[in-house]
């Protein structure tokens, strides 16, 4: 992807230029919805994007489309809508900015990456937090007439720690985060001390610190595996988060803070073991009755 947004209206070599798969597209005002719409002009959309922009019929197009997968990933920040959360997303996963950027027509931004390895065909995640979507495998964005090149580079790496996070997330999705309950704070206390002293190993090991056998050793990834390991040890959702949020020396808060991202956070590790727990146990009892 080099150079900026051409002043004629040629979109083939306007497209050929940004060296991705692409398709052509009509981006329009629709006043009865009052947005803008993109679509494609292909007989099967982002499915038909190639590198080679001689292959499209180019009549209507006032922009193009970028597919993603395969190597090509975008982070969507709607930087102007209210309570936007997708700045500080960005400076706690260390996500690189200097990366191949789009103003939207909208007046948000797309960052676009390459994804390596494992990650080539990163999933797409919807409301990553507040104003923070992702598009990825299956998905496209768009760019054309009233776009414009905000960082004009080429896409860099996005960081396998960010693909983790985001693969975790997106595995995460189905679980709904309940309201969190009182809990008695003495009483879980005590039952933690009891699970810390006569309990399995591996949670005494995780809640003091210890990165034995874990795979992922971000403050996120001792998130996880503290939670379930205390689901395991039968602690509930408000529980666990609970515990994460006041009492866990080693994960998202302890670092920075019980905020709308970290909350989050660990509302999702909380549901997500309290989920396995319920899973597995079900799973026991249908063996268990010959079912």
């Amino acid at each position: 992807m080099t150079g900026s947004i051409p002043t004629e209206s040629n979109w083939q070599v306007a497209a050929a230029q940004a060296q991705a798969p692409v398709f052509p597209i009509r981006i329009e005002w629709n006043t009865r919805k009052g947005k803008w719409e993109k679509y494609p002009l292909t007989r099967n959309g982002h499915l038909n994007a190639s590198y080679d922009v001689r292959g499209h019929n180019w009549r209507g197009a006032n922009g193009y489309g970028i597919a993603m997968g395969s190597g090509w990933y975008a982070l969507d920040l709607d930087e102007y809508k209210q309570g936007c959360a997708a700045a500080q997303w960005l400076t706690q996963w260390q996500v690189p900015t200097q990366t191949r950027t789009h103003r939207t027509v909208s007046g948000g931004l797309h960052l676009i990456y390459r994804t390596l390895g494992e990650w080539t065909n990163l999933q797409t995640r919807q409301n990553v937090v507040p104003g923070l979507d992702t598009r990825g495998a299956g998905g496209w964005i768009a760019f054309g007439e009233g776009y414009s090149v905000a960082v004009n580079a080429w896409p860099t790496v996005l960081p396998d720690a960010v693909c983790l996070e985001l693969t975790k997330a997106t595995a995460a999705q189905d679980v709904k985060l309940q309201p969190v309950a009182p809990v008695d704070a003495d009483a879980v206390l005590r039952r933690l001390h009891v699970a810390l002293t006569v309990g399995p190993v591996k949670l005494r090991r995780r809640w003091y610190g210890d990165p034995t056998g874990l795979l992922d050793t971000s403050r996120s990834g001792f998130d996880m595996s503290a939670a379930k390991l205390l689901g395991i040890a039968g602690f509930n959702y408000s529980e666990v988060y609970w515990l994460l949020a006041t009492q866990y020396p080693h994960g998202v808060v302890a670092r920075d803070g019980l905020n709308r991202i970290t909350v989050r956070q660990i509302k999702r590790e909380a549901a997500r073991a309290t989920e396995a727990k319920r899973l597995m146990t079900a799973k026991m009892l249908e063996v268990f009755h010959g079912r």
